[in-house]
């Protein structure tokens, strides 16, 4: 019955319930499901917040769910190592800028590998990945090719990396590879 109410109460009075229920570890967790998959402005605290979901309903939520519902689910602190993989498997820039953003998710080295090949050609990943405490000297190296200038100066005052040697290297002809 609570269900149904929820369902035909107005806009304000959902997001209203949303607010309240994001943190409470009692609320029932088909309200919260429901709340979830709300307009986003209603579910973005229960995504966020809710201790009631767990990772089996934020993979549901992710794969019915709009784009605004997965970045909010790819943002969601401590978010486990098989809702990463769903994530990087749904390749969306946005979500995944939302992921590399998230410092707290179970991101193992191949799906920090995956982050860093989908940087070079999605730019807004790069920036917080060049900040993610998972990210290696290996991996700034290959990054430093494809940021800009300031990322660059974040790189190297986080990295052992010779950026004197990267510059060269990226500056440096490619060779002729026709037959002649």
């Amino acid at each position: 019955i609570f269900l149904r109410l929820v369902g035909e109460a107005e806009r304000d009075i959902r997001r209203a319930l949303a607010e309240r229920l994001a943190s409470a570890a009692w609320a029932p967790r088909d309200l919260i499901n429901v709340l979830a998959l709300d307009d986003i402005e209603i579910a973005r605290p229960v995504i966020a917040q809710s201790p009631v979901l767990e990772d089996d309903d934020l993979m549901r939520l992710f794969a019915m769910a709009a784009i605004e519902h997965q970045i909010e689910v790819a943002s969601r602190p401590a978010i486990g190592a098989a809702l990463v993989e769903t994530i990087l498997n749904g390749a969306d820039p946005a979500v995944l800028t939302a992921l590399a953003a998230n410092d707290t998710a179970e991101i193992d080295v191949q799906g920090m590998q995956t982050l860093l090949a989908a940087s070079e050609r999605t730019a807004s990943i790069r920036s917080p990945l060049v900040r993610h405490p998972l990210l290696t000297t290996d991996m700034a190296e290959q990054l430093y090719a494809w940021v800009g200038q300031s990322l660059r100066s974040a790189i190297v005052g986080r990295f052992p990396v010779d950026a004197e040697a990267l510059d060269r290297a990226m500056a440096a002809p490619v060779p002729d590879v026709h037959d002649p």
